[in-house]
């Protein structure tokens, strides 16, 4: 029996097994395939969707300032990104100052930097 010859749909590649033709697509053309494209600025998102969503929520909702820091901090965040650092910094819970064997408990990682830097920073 004659074998049918497979052709890669995005260049000139043909091989008589298809298993070989997939390999060939996911070795020379799948990293350049990017499955999400933002319409307003042109980044491209190879594999995550929530990535891809993420991003869009720039276009749409702009950068949020965080509620719990300083009035003066310069970072700004998306809203998942947001989420993320209020759990991280914000979320009460006991945190102790190890450094010097001081053993302070406070009530968030961002009061515990905070009270590294004021009270344990050398001069």
């Amino acid at each position: 029996s004659k074998e049918k010859i497979q052709k890669c749909k995005m260049c000139a590649f043909s091989n008589k097994k298809t298993q070989q033709v997939t390999f060939h697509v996911l070795a020379k053309h799948l990293p350049f395939v990017h499955l999400f494209r933002c319409d307003d600025c042109g980044k491209e998102f190879r594999y995550s969707k929530i990535q891809f969503r993420e991003h869009l929520s720039l276009h749409t909702e702009g950068k949020l300032s965080c509620p719990y820091c300083s009035k003066d901090s310069k970072f700004t965040y998306s809203k998942e990104n947001l989420k993320s650092h209020i759990k991280r910094y914000h979320k009460e819970g006991e945190y102790v100052c190890k450094t010097d064997n001081c053993g302070k408990s406070l009530k968030t990682k961002w009061d515990l930097r905070e009270h590294q830097l004021t009270e344990h920073r050398d001069p």
